[in-house]
This record gives C-alpha cells, sequence and structure tokens, in this order.
C-alpha cells in the first residue's frame, strides 16, 4: 500500500487543558467530517487519524491524517488527497460561520458553483458538491462536535499556517443545527390558478402554514401553504369568518412546481394569494373578501 501523510493542528482557545468530553468530541467530529468526505471522494483508500502530541498555549492538538491507497490506484491526484479533504473541512465550517445559524437565504446555481447568500446578504460561492455534502451531513455533524465547547476560538492549522480561525464570538453559531436540503438542478414552473381548497388544520394563532385537501379529477392530497391575503387572515382571527371541518375556500393560489430533468416533480410550494370565496358547512359562500 502506498501511504499518504499530512500533519495538522486543532488549537482550542483559553487554558491549556480541555475537558474530556470536548476533546472526544472534537476528535470525533473531525474523524467523521473526514470519513465522510474521503467516502464522498472514492472507496480508493484507507483513511486515519491520529494523535502525534499536545502543545500548551491554549490546548493544541497536533494531530497526523494518514491515507493508504492501492498501489495500482496510485497517483498524483492521490497524492493531494488528504489536504483536498481538509480543504473541504475548512470550507464546511466556512459555511457555517457565514450563515451564522440561519438558513441561507438564498443559494443559487451556476454551472458546478453554488452561490449562497445569508440573512445579512453576504454572499459566499462553494462548489456544488461541496454545499450538498455540506446540506446532507456535514452542518449536523459540526453542531455535534461544540455542544460542550466553552474555550476561546477554534483554529485549524496546515501547511504551515492557519486555515480556519472561528472566532470565540463565532462559536455561539456552530452549536446551530441548521435544516438544510441539497440543492438539486430543476425547472421551475409557476402557476395561480384559481382552486376549491378545503381547509384541513387552520392556523389561528400564528403564521404558519395552513393544512389543505386539494383535490383534481385524478386524487386528492394534503399540501400545506402560506396564506399571503392578510385581509382573509384579518377576518378569520376576529372572529369575522366561520371555520369548521367541512370549511372550504376559492382561492387564487400560486403554486412553484421543480421539475427534474426526467420531468419528474421534485417538490411543489403553494401559497394562497387571495381568497375569492368561503363555503361553511351549511353550503353558504360569502362573496367578497
Amino acid at each position: 500500500m502506498n501511504r499518504e501523510e499530512l500533519g495538522f493542528s486543532i488549537k482550542m482557545g483559553g487554558q491549556d487543558e480541555v475537558d474530556a468530553r470536548l476533546f472526544a468530541d472534537i476528535l470525533n467530529g473531525v474523524l467523521d467530517l473526514s470519513l465522510l468526505i474521503a467516502k464522498d471522494q472514492g472507496d480508493s483508500s484507507d483513511f486515519n487519524i491520529v494523535v502525534k502530541d499536545t502543545q500548551k498555549g491554549s490546548f493544541i492538538i497536533e494531530l497526523m491524517s494518514q491515507v493508504s491507497f492501492d498501489p495500482n490506484l496510485f497517483n498524483m491526484q492521490n497524492m493531494q488527497y488528504m489536504k483536498t479533504i481538509l480543504d473541504m473541512i475548512v470550507t464546511f465550517f466556512n459555511i457555517k460561520k457565514h450563515l451564522k445559524g440561519d438558513k441561507p437565504k438564498k443559494v443559487e446555481s451556476s454551472d458546478e458553483m453554488i452561490s449562497i447568500q445569508n440573512m445579512e446578504n453576504c454572499t459566499i460561492n462553494v462548489t456544488k458538491n461541496e454545499y450538498n455534502l455540506y446540506a446532507e451531513a456535514g452542518d449536523k455533524m459540526i453542531a455535534q462536535m461544540f455542544p460542550n465547547y466553552n474555550k476561546g476560538e477554534f483554529v485549524i492549522t496546515y501547511d504551515s499556517e492557519p486555515k480556519l480561525c472561528v472566532k470565540s464570538n463565532e462559536i455561539i453559531y456552530m452549536k446551530e443545527e441548521i435544516d438544510l436540503e441539497p440543492f438539486e438542478d430543476y425547472r421551475e414552473i409557476e402557476n395561480i390558478p384559481n382552486l376549491w381548497l378545503h381547509i384541513k388544520k387552520p392556523d389561528f394563532i400564528g403564521n404558519s402554514k395552513w393544512d389543505f385537501v386539494y383535490s383534481t379529477h385524478k386524487s386528492s392530497k394534503t399540501i400545506g401553504a402560506t396564506i399571503e391575503d392578510k385581509a382573509f387572515l384579518n377576518l378569520v382571527k376576529n372572529g369575522e369568518v366561520n371555520i369548521n371541518a367541512k370549511t372550504s375556500i376559492l382561492a387564487k393560489v400560486h403554486i412553484v412546481t421543480h421539475i427534474n430533468e426526467l420531468n419528474e416533480i421534485i417538490n411543489e410550494k403553494f401559497s394562497v394569494v387571495e381568497v375569492l370565496e368561503i363555503k361553511n358547512s351549511t353550503g353558504h359562500t360569502q362573496l367578497g373578501i
């Protein structure tokens, strides 16, 4: 077997000592992230991380990453394999720093690159593969590393220079797990038809989605839809409209359908733009909402 080794260090700010649980969380997290990325890169390697030494001055762990390759598969690309893994770990952390505990405001694709806009309207660019792997598992893995973290900054160094610095005031963002969806290429189709929707689960208090039963000539399905008609919501909250288990509405519904390259529906998003009629349990229809 051919072996590549690359040394790197993790520095945790604060005192020279570290809690054993935190030490285990950090090491296990780095190993889990590395194995996630290694598996994504291919199965031609045997990957491991060993602890080489510790240093004083905060708490610094000296680590050695080791990758063994089948000699028949060894090439120049494999020689950069470990650095690729560490680079992607750093990218994951930078995405998490960028999002600051929130979901992205916007995610857009251009060729094989993904543009991630955060809630402060700042943008970073990563590869599509990096974003999707982060969304599928990377974000959760990082969050699982930091529940017991009470040190200062968090720094990863290799190639003789710091590659990542999470400042002490950014650690809180590392602890927040964000529910993300991988980015998929699709066509987007928008329609605003008038539809009858049977109210299944209204929201009388908050601003969450309402559940409706949406019937077509072929079938019925339950959908979740946001309500954008403020006038209708005010009538409901003020008790001026009778809503019960047999209430249906005729509404202008904004439907956004995402379709992949096989013309399969990936997902649909519904929002009620305007309520036109309300049919209550007695069959009476209220007009002019």
